[in-house]
């Protein structure tokens, strides 16, 4: 598929002479991107997909609708990447009676990078157009939240309501709050966006929700844990890909809390955003947010006005 005018279009198909009389129709259909978050994800922050039926997603929209159509076993979505920019295109493929190979799907993504000069040359600036709509919508909501928050109830819930309503604009899957005291900083509240991931913040806030456990943030030799940094810098700290930053810093140990939270998680983050909390410009607590399962794509004029937001958080019913 390539993108056109918001929606994909079937440029190429090959079917299997069982499934043949579907080639018309299939070709025939324009994907409104916005529709489907799998093809959405996979062409604007070149997600990869591979499900089957026993564990596609319901955020796994379009692959879904692919497997029920074509009666097929399994099915990927590839991305057609340039060198350091976004995708140009999509593939989608199908095996009718077991799991995709990975061995293949490496093979056909080092092809698709040796042709991918060639398809931007053909398609122009879609993908990028996609990007700014994709940048637009994503603003236009957290603007509106802010004008919501400052009228909602001040309260020790108000923290788990802010994290419910930007899990679904920004993609992130968990999110908590930590407040300094008494030089450290304990997580105070927080919420999950599913069971697993509320079962994690449980695991989190057993253990660093107390002060013992708390990551001091004045502690010799240094900081007890890489969030204090952005806390001390009254900063924030946005690593877009955990997966590239680490692989780039893996002779760096990590502090010995920081070790101790991945084993509690359970499984790696994908996307990691540290906001200060401000009372008079300065910080006084931090909100974390981090996704598994996707990319959560943020700009600087997103993060200026999540900074704006965190203010609303109630810090004095913790201190």
């Amino acid at each position: 598929f390539f993108p056109q005018g918001g929606v994909l279009k079937v440029k190429y198909i090959s079917l299997p002479e069982k499934v043949s009389d579907l080639k018309e129709s299939f070709e025939s259909q324009n994907l409104q991107i916005a529709a489907y978050p799998d093809l959405r994800q996979c062409l604007v922050d070149g997600e990869e997909y591979r499900v089957t039926e026993e564990n596609v997603l319901e955020d796994h929209k379009y692959l879904k609708s692919v497997l029920r159509f074509f009666k097929a076993q399994s099915a990927a979505l590839i991305p057609i990447l340039q060198k350091e920019q976004a995708p140009v295109g999509v593939v989608l493929l199908m095996k009718y009676e077991d799991e995709i190979d990975i061995a293949a799907l490496t093979i056909l993504k080092e092809l698709l990078a040796l042709a991918s000069e060639r398809f931007a040359a053909i398609l122009g600036e879609e993908v990028v157009v996609l990007e700014e709509v994709t940048a637009k919508e994503r603003y236009e909501k957290l603007l509106s939240l802010k004008s919501q928050i400052v009228s909602w109830e001040k309260g020790e819930g108000l923290a788990g309501r802010l994290f419910h309503e930007l899990f679904p604009i920004l993609h992130f899957e968990l999110g908590w709050v930590q407040v300094a005291r008494e030089r450290k900083l304990p997580i105070v509240a927080g919420a999950g966006s599913n069971p697993e991931t509320e079962r994690i913040y449980g695991k989190l806030l057993s253990f660093f929700g107390d002060m013992e456990g708390a990551p001091s943030y004045t502690s010799p030799p240094g900081p007890e844990m890489a969030c204090c940094f952005p806390f001390i810098n009254n900063s924030f700290a946005y690593i877009p890909d955990v997966f590239a930053f680490y692989k780039n810093l893996k002779n760096i140990k990590l502090p010995p809390k920081d070790e101790k939270a991945m084993i509690m998680v359970g499984k790696p983050f994908r996307t990691v955003l540290q906001l200060p909390i401000r009372r008079e410009g300065k910080s006084r607590g931090l909100v974390q947010l981090v996704s598994f399962s996707r990319k959560a794509p943020v700009n600087e004029k997103d993060i200026a006005l999540l900074i704006d937001i965190c203010e609303q958080i109630p810090l004095e019913l913790y201190f």
